[in-house]
């Protein structure tokens, strides 16, 4: 089970078919969603406007594509573009990616352009370099897509 913050109640209590909340969780969410921008997207069929607050450095919800606009404020804003794994090895590869250059490994130029998933299946090539000789030469000789 996810982390409950101490003045929220769960949401069902044994016994009761009603969702029980605090006070202090409705006054705070009311509070939260109130002080949070709308989106500015209006439906095409009734013509009214979006009622879904707006992702953080967007104008638009989730729905009406805020999240590539937010998701390009955050690139600008930490400097580096933001890349989404959703596999948890894909994850791995791109956090072993993003980190420091592992000391030994020759910095050629087709290793330099590649991004943090190429770069981690070649980081994790070298560091088992000795157990599996195989998959290091494969990565070393290999052929990599140009985008």
């Amino acid at each position: 089970m996810g982390y409950r913050p101490a003045w929220r109640l769960p949401l069902n209590r044994r016994g009761t078919k009603n969702p029980v909340q605090s006070e202090a969780f409705k006054k705070a969410r009311v509070t939260q969603i109130q002080s949070h921008p709308k989106c500015q997207a209006i439906a095409r069929s009734t013509g009214k406007r979006c009622g879904n607050p707006a992702m953080i450095g967007a104008e638009y919800c989730h729905m009406h594509g805020g999240r590539f606009k937010a998701e390009r404020a955050e690139a600008e804003r930490m400097g580096r573009p933001i890349v989404r794994l959703r596999r948890k090895r894909q994850r791995m590869l791109g956090t072993l990616g993003s980190g420091p250059w592992p000391e030994g490994l020759p910095k050629k130029d087709a290793f330099l352009q590649l991004g943090p998933k190429a770069r981690g299946v070649l980081f994790e090539a070298w560091f088992n370099r000795e157990l599996d000789p195989a998959a290091w030469k494969y990565e070393l000789t290999r052929e990599r897509a140009r985008r």
